[in-house]
């Protein structure tokens, strides 16, 4: 028993305790420092869960007396400091949770630590090759994404994310020959292990010395180059800047295609049987702003042309029936948004769901799309502004922002897993590229051997003639 009240009970022990007692602890807890001294509270809390190195970070307030909404989605700035609340505070709860997680983090994230250099940048901006001895593998991570996006910045005009999922389908399509090592593979650079991170930098190094540029974006993605004028058919790059994510177009072309930017009408009535099978990557593109979300799409359609296939879906018996393009509804089901459980494990059955393809990826993508754009329509309910077409249930819906996180860890997820198949892909076509060029040297070595024979022969022929 002093064990427990020093140290505190096992971690088993602790799990069950929370599963039963922590929602009620943290609401009663409110609940008294209102009744007994007059204070609104909101608490960011997190815990670890099963999986290995990952974290639970929930938000819980007070329940409003007098205000409309919850605290967390009363205005469009408590949204994203809520957002920024949670991505810093989980980050800071991995460390307190996790010290040992990454020994390469106490080079460069301890704060007497070494400081990442700042990128200094040449006359056309892009980024010059920094100094990073004694920066751990974390530090140089963020010191080669850095190198990226500076030259995105150049090619797109603007600060929009890296699309690393569709570089990694096709670098030599956006990236100036020299750029990377031959073979790399280009992927995002928290992915990077430390061979390749020193790979990548030995070839950096020797761009360097020859004074030439580190990396040259080519072409960006469509809809991230800045255009002006009044056109509206834009072909486009795009750089990935966590400090952006506002103002993106809603629809993100292919940068594979060239198309026209879709008007946004009807898309938030529009019901997935309603979508043409070649238009499905238009339609999930007006589903969410999300970054990660829209990189899924942009990953999956990149997939799907790497593996030469249509934009297919399978049916999947597991997955909520929803999650299928012959779904016909406006609104997701009613229990849904009644039932937390209900909604935890559709999210749960997408997440989980076995990925071997562009095919049986497109429910998955649709799915958490669709959970995202009713996310959407829960956070901005106003009851003087719903039409008669709005469900009963939807203001008082399960979704919250603790689903909402959720929902973005999900996304991640799958995306990590659509990336490994486009990269599985990539490098047996590298191989197949170095056999087919094998074989090439290989038919003319052969056809050089016969040319010399046959002029031996020519030659002894004449001399026989001439004797």
């Amino acid at each position: 028993m002093k064990k427990w009240n020093e140290e505190g009970a096992p971690e088993e022990t602790q799990a069950i305790y929370r599963k039963n007692n922590l929602k009620k602890t943290l609401e009663d807890f409110a609940e008294q420092i209102r009744c007994t001294m007059g204070c609104r509270i909101v608490m960011l809390v997190s815990h670890k869960k099963k999986a290995s190195q990952t974290l639970s970070v929930s938000l819980h307030k007070s329940t409003p007396q007098n205000a409309k909404k919850i605290f967390s989605v009363s205005s469009s700035g408590i949204k994203e400091w809520a957002a920024n609340g949670f991505e810093s505070f989980g980050e800071w709860s991995k460390t307190e949770f996790y010290p040992s997680e990454n020994s390469d983090h106490a080079a460069s994230d301890c704060e007497d630590g070494p400081v990442l250099p700042e990128l200094i940048v040449d006359d056309d901006g892009h980024a010059k090759l920094p100094l990073h001895d004694g920066i751990g593998l974390k530090g140089q991570h963020k010191l080669i994404r850095s190198i990226f996006h500076t030259s995105y910045k150049v090619c797109t005009g603007g600060s929009r994310p890296v699309p690393w999922g569709m570089i990694t389908a096709s670098p030599s399509n956006y990236l100036k020959p020299g750029s990377i090592p031959t073979g790399f593979v280009v992927k995002d650079p928290s992915h990077m292990k430390t061979e390749e991170v020193n790979r990548l930098w030995m070839h950096w190094e020797r761009r360097s010395a020859a004074n030439q540029k580190l990396v040259v974006f080519i072409k960006a993605k469509d809809a991230d180059v800045r255009v002006t004028g009044k056109s509206k058919t834009k072909v486009v790059s795009t750089l990935d800047s966590d400090e952006e994510d506002q103002g993106r177009p809603v629809s993100i072309a292919s940068p594979f295609t060239e198309r026209r930017t879709q008007p946004a009408a009807r898309t938030h009535e529009t019901t997935p049987d309603d979508v043409a099978i070649n238009d499905r990557y238009t339609f999930l593109e007006t589903l969410s702003k999300n970054e990660n979300y829209l990189e899924l799409v942009d990953a999956i359609r990149d997939l799907a042309i790497l593996a030469n296939q249509k934009p297919i879906s399978e049916q999947h018996k597991d997955l909520p029936t929803w999650a299928d393009w012959s779904w016909r509804e406006t609104y997701l089901p009613e229990d849904i948004h009644t039932s937390y459980e209900a909604l935890v494990d559709s999210l749960n059955k997408l997440q989980t769901c076995l990925i071997s393809g562009p095919p049986s990826a497109m429910p998955v993508v649709l799915g958490v799309g669709l959970l995202y754009r009713e996310s959407k329509r829960v956070i901005e309910y106003e009851e003087d502004e719903a039409d008669s077409n709005t469900p009963s249930y939807l203001p008082h819906s399960a979704i919250d922002l603790q689903f909402l996180v959720a929902l973005d860890n999900a996304v991640r997820e799958v995306l990590f897993s659509v990336i490994g198949h486009i990269e599985r892909l990539t490098k047996e076509g590298l191989t197949d590229e170095d056999e087919d060029e094998e074989m090439r040297m290989v038919v003319d070595n052969e056809v050089v051997v016969e040319k010399a024979v046959g002029g031996e022969e020519q030659q002894e022929q004449e001399v026989e003639e001439v004797v």
